[in-house]
């Protein structure tokens, strides 16, 4: 893990489905329903990759071209996970 990099919550269960994913986090009883590339986007939250390699990850995987809309789009996706307490930052 690299501090600051972002992690999901260890206490949210994940179920992997063909078209995304579902999240459930038992402290709040809240549910997240995130599309294919949520799902992308959430495997790659371990706390070793920075906001930085997520959005050329997001940019490759999908064929992005705009690096300001990959980086708004990570940054949407960070801050409503982390709102929801689904997402911290590694220490």
């Amino acid at each position: 893990m690299k501090p600051g990099c972002p992690i999901a919550n260890p206490e949210i269960a994940v179920d992997q489905e063909d078209d995304g994913a579902l999240l459930f986090n038992p402290e709040s009883g809240e549910v997240q329903i995130l599309n294919t590339t949520g799902a992308f986007l959430f495997r790659l939250l371990d706390g070793s990759h920075s906001r930085e390699d997520l959005v050329g990850c997001l940019m490759r995987q999908y064929d992005i071209g705009n690096r300001e809309a990959a980086e708004k789009d990570v940054d949407e996706f960070l801050g409503t996970l982390k709102d929801k307490r689904l997402v911290g930052d590694a220490a």
